[in-house]
């Protein structure tokens, strides 16, 4: 079985720094990436946004390195999970990346 993802794009908001109680660092960035090809009677390329979680030794290098406009590449894999949505009482399920 393989589950992979490589990003290349650009940070859109501020990297998010924080430590678990257990000493644990996490790094929580959004990147924006441009899609391979022009959307359909335009000149602009679409883009798809991805929010990206890197832990520990990997979180704690990038923290003085990233912050918004910087271009990176991610490497790293999709997880699955779920919340139910307190509003409704519906289950909201989402993808995310961990780099």
């Amino acid at each position: 079985m393989f589950n992979q993802i490589i990003l290349a794009g650009k940070i859109i908001e501020a990297p998010a720094f924080t430590t678990t109680p257990e000493g644990v660092v996490k790094c929580a960035i959004r990147i924006e990436v441009e899609r391979p090809f022009r959307q359909r009677g335009s000149n602009e390329y679409g883009k798809d946004l991805f929010d990206i979680s890197v832990w520990e030794g990997i979180a704690v290098t990038l923290k003085d390195t990233l912050e918004q406009g910087t271009i990176v590449m991610v490497r790293g894999r999709l997880e699955q999970d779920d919340y139910i949505d307190p509003n409704s009482g519906e289950t909201v399920h989402y993808t995310k990346v961990i780099g």
